[in-house]
């Protein structure tokens, strides 16, 4: 049977091999003092690769492949997300396994783009619920922060309306943009930002 996703505390962390449909709330936001970073309850590196494509049946597959480093532990795991455009209603679902050194080496060859970050988690409850606020920080090459961020938010589908979940975020983070929901205009910032400030390009 599928799993849900708050079957497991942080999505991120799996690597068991079982599908689990994915909802996710993602902001975009200012960090307007990197201060507040040090209030994370814990932090971690990554480097990750991905490959998109179409496969005949209708469904858009991206597979990602990520190195993350934890208090000097180097962990890798591969995930395959899949969105169903062929229902009413679209499905995404995706599926971790553990990789290696070496297959991560081995995908990042075949890759055009990748991102490499530095996530800092931020714990908070709503109405005795738990959340994590999963901040993506991007460095410049003089090891500084980059002006934008990416946060994530994991939710179950019937805790969507729960809350206003912006309004949760540290006052620090400005600007905020809702993917969500958001309009052509919108959309267009959110695609510039990848271009500009997330994505690297290959240059292996």
């Amino acid at each position: 049977m599928r799993k849900k996703l708050f079957d497991y505390i942080s999505l991120e962390e799996r690597k068991d091999g079982k599908a689990i449909e994915e909802n996710e709330l993602v902001f975009y936001c200012k960090l307007s003092d990197p201060e507040v970073l040090k209030k994370a309850e814990s932090f971690e590196d990554q480097e990750q690769w991905t490959y998109e494509f179409v496969s005949f049946n209708n469904i858009s597959v991206r597979i990602r492949n990520r190195k993350t480093i934890k208090d000097n532990v180097e962990e890798y795991v591969q995930t395959t997300k899949l969105v169903d455009k062929s229902a009413n209603n679209l499905v995404y679902s995706e599926v971790p396994i553990t990789s290696t050194k070496d297959g991560f080496e081995q995908f990042k060859k075949f890759c055009e783009k990748g991102m490499i970050k530095r996530r800092f988690n931020f714990p908070f409850k709503v109405q005795d619920k738990e959340f994590i606020f999963e901040v993506d920080v991007f460095l410049n090459d003089d090891g500084t922060y980059k002006e934008w961020v990416k946060i994530d938010l994991e939710l179950e589908k019937d805790l969507e309306n729960l809350a206003d979940w912006k309004t949760f975020l540290p006052s620090e983070f400005t600007e905020v943009i809702v993917q969500r929901g958001a309009d052509a205009q919108t959309q267009q910032k959110i695609s510039e930002l990848y271009q500009t400030v997330f994505s690297i390009k290959n240059k292996s």
